[in-house]
């Protein structure tokens, strides 16, 4: 092996570890998107059945108010609880990505002087840092408990009716 070799190489690792901590960041950015485009989603559904019900609930149209609102809540449920497993789906699938990105750049930092990544998470682990799938899954779960409360007032109301 020509010694003259090693630092051409260095270089090229450094340059491939730049470029893949880089994809790394792009699918944080995804990540990103896709937890505003969910959210927004679920706050106009929402945002749509409460303007709906305050409509329905208008003391000018008694009568089949109740079936309408049981049938709204019901609906909206459904489809907000059918969206909410696809976004856990999600941040289960971006959780898995970025998880084997980070194994290669584990791999890349161990042939580097300083294992930057390794080391912050050494760091964050003694602190019990909630890691953003934690979060990220806690706000899905929350987002379920006002479906299945909403599905629960509608079984309610339409049994009523």
């Amino acid at each position: 092996m020509d010694r003259r070799d090693v630092p051409a190489r260095e270089d090229g690792l450094l340059r491939q570890y730049e470029v893949y901590v880089q994809t790394a960041e792009n699918v944080s950015h995804r990540r990103e998107r896709t937890n505003r485009f969910f959210i927004s989603l679920h706050s106009v559904l929402l945002a749509a059945v409460f303007s709906l019900a305050r409509t329905l609930l208008n003391p000018m149209a008694p009568g089949e108010g109740g079936v309408l609102m049981a049938l709204l809540l019901v609906t909206a449920s459904v489809v907000g609880i059918l969206w909410n497993a696809l976004w856990l789906y999600m941040i289960r699938a971006y959780r898995i990505l970025n998880d084997a990105k980070f194994a290669v750049i584990q791999e890349m930092e161990n042939r580097l002087p300083c294992p930057c990544f390794q080391r912050e998470w050494h760091h964050l682990k003694h602190r019990r840092y909630p890691t953003l799938t934690r979060v990220e899954r806690g706000v899905v779960w929350v987002v379920f408990l006002v479906y299945g409360v909403m599905l629960l007032l509608g079984l309610f109301l339409g049994f009523q009716a």
